[in-house]
């Protein structure tokens, strides 16, 4: 009567639940391809940020190295000047950033629709993503690559709320065996120990009644012999 009662609400409250789950998927993911957007925006600020800065040292270079840059990061570092050194380690630390800013900004920016966000995932910056997850501002997405990842995010929602629920009911059901089994396990060993009792109890009075059976057997016998002397007289 209990369950019966529980039952309905129950399972109106997994629907509402099931529901929800599926538009956060839906509203969370449509968020993604703004959120990139607004990220390749900085980045690319970035970007220019580090082509000025490897520009300065292609102006030093063209006048003492013939515009190399790597003759001119030799040169810096084989001084022995700890401030030339040292200026020689910010040149080769503004090339190698440059390239890998370039590297991730074509990378995403050239990515198929169904892998942009991939993509973002192994190439973002996570000071410019912290940055741009500052200054973001949710908005609701009216093209085609927005309504997808909705799409895909409403799948994943109701997937991780379904795959969820298949965990606790797994659990749920193991724990119900083991309790199972415990109870049998407790049951047989309780049938064994009165078992147990019984062939002991057996055991004990057979050795009583034949004790008696003898007393009985005894007591005829003395009585026959003790009549035999009437006779004879």
């Amino acid at each position: 009567m209990i369950r019966r009662f529980f039952r309905y609400p129950l399972r109106a409250l997994d629907s509402v639940i099931d529901r929800l789950m599926a538009v956060i998927g839906a509203v969370a993911c449509s968020q993604a391809p703004g959120f990139i957007s607004h990220y390749l925006q900085r980045l690319g600020g970035h970007v220019t940020e580090a082509r000025l800065n490897v520009a300065s040292w292609q102006a030093i270079a063209d006048d003492t190295t013939g515009g190399s840059l790597r003759e001119l990061m030799s040169l810096y570092q084989s001084s022995g000047a700890t401030e030339v050194v040292a200026a020689g380690r910010k040149c080769a630390a503004d090339i190698d950033r440059l390239h890998h800013l370039q590297e991730a900004f074509t990378r995403i920016i050239d990515a198929p629709v169904w892998r942009r966000a991939f993509d973002f995932v192994r190439h973002a910056e996570s000071e410019i993503a912290y940055e741009t997850l500052e200054s973001y501002v949710p908005n609701v997405p009216v093209d085609i690559e927005g309504l997808v990842y909705a799409a895909c995010g409403l799948l994943i929602g109701f997937g991780l709320y379904q795959g969820a629920k298949g965990s606790i009911r797994l659990a749920a059901a193991g724990i119900a065996i083991r309790r199972l089994e415990k109870r049998k396990t407790a049951k047989g060993e309780d049938y064994a120990s009165r078992e147990s009792d019984d062939v002991g109890g057996v055991e004990q009075a057979e050795p009583e009644r034949a004790a008696d059976r003898d007393i009985e057997g005894g007591g005829g016998g003395d009585g026959e012999a003790g009549k035999l002397p009437d006779g004879d007289a």
